[in-house]
């Protein structure tokens, strides 16, 4: 049986999309192999390397492109890819990032099911919120603006509520009834 570790897969002109592809070995199945992709087309190469389940486990296939992962395997396992690549950038330069911090990011990118970018252009262009902006691009442009235009600020949003000292109202920091029922 011939290993294939270490293959450097070569992109067919019709496979447009791969931009490559590498063969490594599975550290926890000495008798397996993990696929890695970057780029799409990850069901075209799943549908391919069916035949010799053998040889990869596809629940440790990796892809880095994440709309393509999100219409394979959904979005939660998108969410863990990403989160690790992140963690991966920050690991690679020894810096170090609180995973709640990643994961917060994480949320953000894929809320709605399909991937948005994190960077200052999707969250200006999805967001009203003058005070969020304020605390992700510089302020007095963003306050200028929202004086000029009578802009309202809803304090809907986390950073713009913990600006003020106040808590987000989401998660643990929304607001809650406690109801005595007369029972210990």
């Amino acid at each position: 049986k011939q290993r294939l570790a270490g293959t450097a897969v070569e992109r067919p002109a019709e496979q447009q999309g791969i931009v490559s592809a590498s063969i490594i070995p599975d550290p926890k199945d000495e008798n397996k192999s993990i696929l890695m992709l970057a780029g799409g087309k990850l069901q075209k190469v799943m549908n391919v390397l069916n035949p010799y389940p053998e040889y990869f486990d596809f629940l440790r296939i990796y892809s880095s492109d994440v709309h393509d992962v999100i219409a394979t395997f959904g979005v939660e396992v998108a969410y863990c890819i990403f989160r690790d690549d992140v963690k991966g950038v920050f690991g690679s330069h020894n810096v170090a990032v609180d995973s709640r911090h990643i994961s917060l990011i994480a949320d953000y990118a894929l809320a709605s099911g399909k991937w948005k970018a994190f960077n200052r252009n999707s969250i200006m262009a999805s967001n009203t919120s003058v005070l969020h902006k304020m605390s992700f691009e510089t302020s007095i442009k963003f306050l200028i603006n929202a004086v000029v235009k009578h802009d309202p600020e809803g304090l809907k949003y986390p950073s713009s509520r913990l600006m003020l000292g106040m808590h987000p109202e989401l998660g643990v920091g929304a607001g809650f009834e406690v109801r005595n029922t007369g029972t210990p």
